[in-house]
Parts: structure tokens; sequence; C-alpha cells
């Protein structure tokens, strides 16, 4: 269920794939903008509305990353690329010298949302609710992929060193000739911060399908950022915000939880739908859920049936996305803004009003003899409570590496992983450097913009 493309966007999609197939670096190549340039609004929706090859993407080297996945060592074997052996097993080199696609994808939207905020500025028609809803779209679309890459090239949002820290390569513009550098954290998280709170006051409050960006999204994203960032009393606000919009939330006891895929694509908890970028460590038969995680689904929790299959060897599989299909949902939902307004609450000593959304959730995620009864609950239990049920929820969308980086500035709660690879037994510490990821080689010889250490 897609929007319809139109002749315009058929010459984007070519060169879109040109530029994919011609180099291995994004920034290094740019696309020849003479040739992609939208001159209509109907353009430019045209353009913003490809969730196929272009936006809706989100990088999943932080997925393989993360520890909610386990491989067998014959199937760590068989990945079609280094990166996702490299990327599972915190190596030192990650690249081997191939493109990168997180990068890659992710800063060609950005391209992209830039030509589309300048065409809007050389726009000499009424600015119209299209044209507000493109502009809010464009910058909503910057935003989350310049937010996604601060997750993956990027140190977790650091108050003390967030001026002295680098951050991601900013662009405003989709100049060909401006120099690549890299801004610092906190000026990577303004821009981000900047782009969101534009967008939400030109974005319509609701959409027909929901690869198009609205208020809410944009609220719900502006949470996920301050969350990231300690600022528990925006991240609250945008959230409670966010839900006086939309608080739709599925009772799993009336969906057919034994349904291989029993979720349909574009259901009525979804905010904002992405995806994460395809890799062959999502489709392999030995990749499955952690088992450590698996066992923090009680008897009686609904999502144990609905997200996983069990295999003839009793491993779990994550089968039930949000996606519809086999592809891993990386989108924005309902729940992940109530878990995220719930941890709050309890952080500030609200510890009824986190109980109670926590409740809201748990009401329709549990069989109801099952329903777990957190009301006796200290805070700091309570605290806990949210935390595990957030990893349950949320498992395969992408939040988890971002939560162990930011959870791992916080004493009580860092954590080491660990992995096993033919009896050897790897691990990653809390706030390693291995919890950034290298800028791609080719990026680093041919701008020259600091590389990371690792």
């Amino acid at each position: 269920m897609k929007h319809k493309i139109n002749p315009i966007l058929s010459i984007m999609i070519i060169s879109i794939i040109h530029l994919l197939t011609s180099c291995e670096s994004f920034l290094e190549e740019k696309p020849n903008k003479d040739i992609v340039v939208p001159n209509t609004l109907e353009d430019m929706q045209a353009l913003l509305d490809n969730s196929v090859q272009l936006f809706n993407t989100s990088p999943c080297i932080p997925q393989i990353a993360a520890d909610d996945f386990v491989i067998t060592d014959e199937g760590l074997l068989n990945l079609s690329q280094p990166v996702e052996r490299n990327a599972y097993l915190w190596a030192d080199e990650v690249y081997e010298g191939m493109p990168n696609y997180d990068w890659n994808y992710t800063y060609e939207q950005v391209f992209y949302a830039n030509v589309v905020l300048e065409q809007l500025r050389d726009y000499k028609g009424a600015e119209t609710s299209q044209y507000n809803e493109i502009k809010g779209s464009a910058l909503f679309l910057r935003a989350i992929a310049y937010y996604q890459l601060l997750q993956v090239y990027a140190p977790a949002y650091d108050q003390a060193s967030r001026i002295d820290t680098l951050g991601i390569i900013l662009k405003d513009s989709p100049d060909v000739n401006e120099s690549p550098s890299r801004a610092s954290l906190q000026e990577s998280y303004n821009k981000v911060i900047g782009d969101l709170v534009k967008a939400k006051e030109l974005l319509p409050l609701s959409v027909a399908i929901p690869t198009r960006p609205t208020q809410v999204a944009a609220l719900s994203l502006l949470s996920k950022v301050f969350l990231e960032m300690g600022d528990f009393d925006l991240a609250l606000e945008n959230a409670l915000s966010a839900l006086a919009l939309k608080s739709d939330i599925m009772d799993y006891n009336y969906i057919d939880v034994d349904e291989r895929r029993p979720f349909d694509v574009f259901n009525e908890e979804v905010i904002f739908h992405s995806t994460s970028l395809t890799y062959s460590f999502m489709t392999n038969s030995e990749v499955s859920i952690s088992p450590e995680l698996i066992d923090q689904y009680k008897e009686g929790d609904l999502r144990k049936k609905a997200f996983f299959d069990v295999t003839d060897d009793g491993r779990y599989r994550l089968v039930g996305s949000y996606s519809g299909n086999y592809v891993w949902f990386s989108g924005i939902t309902v729940p992940e803004v109530l878990l995220t307004a719930a941890e709050c609450m309890v952080r500030k000593g609200n510890r009824t009003g986190a109980l109670s959304l926590l409740m809201d959730l748990l009401n329709k995620r549990y069989i109801p003899e099952a329903l777990p009864d957190y009301s006796s609950l200290e805070d700091k239990e309570l605290f806990e409570a949210i935390l595990e049920e957030r990893r349950k929820e949320l498992v395969g969308r992408g939040t988890r590496w971002t939560d162990l980086r930011r959870l791992n500035k916080e004493v009580d709660l860092k954590e080491t992983l660990f992995r096993e690879m033919n009896g050897e037994v790897i691990s990653l510490a809390p706030n390693d450097l291995k919890y950034v990821f290298p800028i791609p080689d080719d990026e680093i010889r041919r701008s020259g913009v600091k590389q990371n250490p690792r």
C-alpha cells in the first residue's frame, strides 16, 4: 500500500540506484541535483512519499550489535556481508573496505529532504496547507535521519562533554560544493530538536497513511530525543502531548496470536512507519531471540506468541513485526511513547501516574488471569519493571542499542554484554568505545573528517 509514483519520481529513483551502485561513500560523490529537482508541490510530495527506496528506512547494524538477538557459529559464517559479522562480534574492523549502507542510505535521506527544503525556499506560490505539510515533512524526515545517525556514529549524549565531543556531519542544503565537517554533539542534537520543533507547527494532526509524519510523530520523536539526552521533563512533556492526540493500543486478547504474522501493516498503534534496512542477519534461520530476553516473557504474556515462532530445537525467532512481513519494523508506536512517559514519571517521583500508564499497556498484553500486580512495588522496583516491559514491548524495533547507551551512563544501570563464538567469550563493557561505529573508511579518506576512536 504505497502512494502512486509519478514520472519525476521514477527519474529520482533511477538516480538513487545509480548513486548506490556507483560510489561507496554517499558524501564522497553527490547525486546530480540537476536531474532530480522537483518543481511543483506535487513533485515534492511524491519525492517525500518514496518510502520504497528512500525514506522510512533506518540503520540495521545497531540491531545486530545489541543483545536482543543471538546467532549460532554456523549462521555467523553464512552472513552475506562482513559488516554483519563484525557488528555482532563488536570487532575492531567493521567494514573491511565494503560500503556501509546504513551511512549511505541515511545521508541520502538528508540530501533529498534538503532538495525539497531548498525548492520550497525558492517556491513562488502561496504557502498553503499543502506547502506547510511538505515543509514540515521534509524537516521531520531530515531530523529522524540525523537522530538515527547520532545513535550509530556519535557517542551517547553526555551533559558534561556535549560541547567538546564530535557529533555527526550536518548538511543544511544539497549544495554539492560544501565540504563536510563534523558538528559537536550539542550542535547535532540542537539541529534535530530545531527541525522537529518547526515541523510540529507545520504538520497535520493526521494523515491517510503513517509513512507520512504528523504532529504526533514530531512530538513522539521529540520525546525519544529528550529521553536519550536525559532531559526527562521535556521527554515527558512531549510524550504526554503526543498521547493526548493519539493513544490507540491494540488488545492482544482479541487478535489471533497463534498466526505467524498476526499484525497488519499500518495498524492503529503506529504513529510513524519505518523499517530497518534488510541485511541477511534478519532472514538467517540461525538467528534467534536471546534466551535471557525470552525468559522475561512470563506465562500469560501474549507477546510471547504474537512476536515469536518456536523452532524445532526450542529457539524463538522474531516473526510478529508491525511491518506485516519479515522486515523488522523500526517506527514509532503509541506503546513506546507511553513507556517513555511512564519511565519519566517514575523518575520524577510520580509513582501513581507511572503505574497507571504501565497498566494501561499491560492490560492489553496479558491474559486477564496472568496480569502482573505491580501495585505494591517500591519506586525503584517499578522503575525496573518499566524498563523490562520496554525491552519486551520494543524487541526488534531498533531501540535497544540506544537504551543500552543511555542507561550505561547511570551507575546503577550499567550492563556488560557477552557473545560466544567457537567457545570464545567476547564482552562489551558499559560505555565502551565500540558503542560508536566508525565512519566508513572511504568517507574519512575523501572528506577528511575525523574518525571515531574504536
